[in-house]
């Protein structure tokens, strides 16, 4: 599967976020877990104070009634379970939950960190209100607890009691607490207002998703191109241009890419153009040459019959190296696009196979009615010079199959032996002009290492590609792959 570089730079970012956000929660419940006193006694424990002041006020001044249901309220609102409770563990509103012996503890060390003034003092009275003493480093009027992992996190508040205005005196009040319940580290975090934090963590990740995706967009956008135009220069593309603008260091790159491709282009089509010249000139000399030749035959004595017949043979062959270039060149220098036509396949299969493998040594495996869009007289050189190959080098008892068969919107051509294959460092190299494996490089064995590459130029030129390769666990297979008519 491939990702592209903006979603790659994304998933980082977002990756990136992730881990800060929680290495930063980590630390802070690590740091709760160690030192749950000193967490409570912080600006995360204050603000929680301050909702459980707002609820006491408001049970205060409610019925019996009344602050069971503000108890069910605040509890949903806050996603905790709450109760209102005095220090010897009488509830005085919430649910009936068991109290677990280390809440009991911290319940008993609350109500110590009272001031005698709020213990002794009675509830409605003149004068100014009860006063607070500073709470001792291990009392300091909230705790946070857990007794268990299945008993949550337990929160519990002093609540001071606050003179009454007005009305007749009713006994002294009691020291109370209000205990609040969470069953989660999630939950812990609503109730300190994390939940606000991560809101904005969401926030500042979808901003920087928004200010930096369209420039990683762009930037794998653009690299795709010239990775697309790097792979077609590759395949003998020279014509292509990235078509990239910009003032980047990629924009740079592009323009070199596209300058390098002009410079090959001219190049490599004058060397082809150079070897089609030569190969021209050479044809009359050479044709003159057999002529002489065969004439000095019919007229020399016996004494010369071998060295002519060398001389004959050597001219044989700057003859048929001669043909490979021209036919190379024509193939090289014909455009991508020109004179495709429809090309019946069996027809042409048909017509190889007649005039190269009189024996009936290749099986055959086409369709009647596949055809491709191709240059007829390439093509046809092509899979000649692919089926003269695996008879020549594949050995006399292989077993050789060319087959034709439809995929997708393409068709294949596949000629395939059981030989000996190619060295498996030569794989890359077939199909370079004058390359020829180690297998292939006698006279008597091997040509002049044009037959590949006119076998490449020539699919190329009818808009298809080929592709070498060893078969397991021997075997030589090559591929043609054309746009079906």
């Amino acid at each position: 599967m491939k990702f592209p570089l903006s979603l790659k730079v994304s998933l980082l970012l977002v990756a990136n976020l992730f881990i800060l956000i929680g290495l930063g929660t980590g630390w802070f419940f690590l740091s709760s877990a160690n030192s749950g006193q000193a967490l409570v006694s912080g600006p995360l424990g204050d603000r929680v104070q301050v909702i459980a002041d707002s609820i006491y006020q408001d049970l205060r001044e409610a019925s019996i009634e009344e602050q069971e249901d503000m108890i069910a309220a605040f509890a949903q609102e806050h996603g905790a379970e709450i109760l209102w409770m005095r220090n010897d563990g009488l509830v005085l509103a919430g649910p009936s939950l068991p109290i677990p012996e280390e809440v009991r503890r911290e319940l008993v060390k609350n109500a110590q960190g009272m001031s005698p003034r709020d213990q002794d003092h009675p509830g409605h009275f003149e004068g100014p209100p009860p006063q607070r003493l500073a709470p001792p480093v291990n009392n300091p009027g909230r705790f946070l607890v857990q007794p268990s992992a299945n008993d949550g996190y337990w929160f519990g508040l002093r609540l001071i009691p606050q003179r009454l205005r007005s009305g007749p005196p009713q006994g002294r009040p009691d020291p109370t607490t209000l205990l609040i319940r969470v069953d989660s580290l999630w939950g812990l975090g609503r109730l300190f207002g994390l939940h606000l934090w991560a809101g904005v963590a969401a926030i500042a990740m979808g901003i920087s998703i928004i200010f930096w995706l369209p420039f990683a967009k762009s930037a794998s956008r653009r690299l795709a191109r010239l990775t697309k135009a790097t792979e077609e220069i590759a395949e003998g593309h020279f014509d292509v241009r990235t078509g990239i603008t910009g003032r980047d260091e990629i924009t740079r790159l592009g323009h070199a890419v596209d300058t390098m491709a002009g410079r090959l282009d001219t190049m490599v089509n004058g060397q082809k153009r150079f070897l089609g010249d030569v190969a021209h000139e050479l044809g009359s000399p050479i044709g003159r040459l057999q002529v002489a030749i065969e004439i000095l035959e019919q007229r020399a004595g016996n004494e010369l019959k071998e060295s002519i017949t060398d001389a004959r043979d050597e001219v044989q062959h700057m003859s048929a190296l001669v043909n490979e270039l021209l036919a190379f060149t024509k193939a090289g220098l014909r455009a991508p696009t020109s004179e495709l036509t429809e090309v019946k396949l069996a027809a042409l299969v048909t017509q190889i196979i007649s005039r190269e493998d009189p024996t009936s040594r290749v099986n055959v495996r086409v369709d009647e009615n596949l055809t491709a869009r191709a240059d007829a007289p390439l093509l046809e050189r092509a899979v000649a010079n692919l089926v003269r190959n695996a008879l020549r080098y594949a050995g006399e008892s292989a077993t050789i199959t060319l087959t034709v068969k439809p995929e997708d919107e393409h068709v294949c051509i596949r000629i395939e032996d059981d030989g000996p294959g190619v060295p498996a460092q030569s794989i890359e190299r077939l199909g370079e002009p004058f390359y020829r494996p180690d297998l292939a490089r006698t006279r008597e064995d091997g040509g002049v290492g044009l037959g590949l590459a006119i076998v490449r130029s020539a699919i190329t030129a009818s808009g298809g590609e080929v592709h070498f390769s060893n078969r397991q666990p021997h075997g030589f297979s090559a591929e043609i792959t054309l746009l079906s008519e």
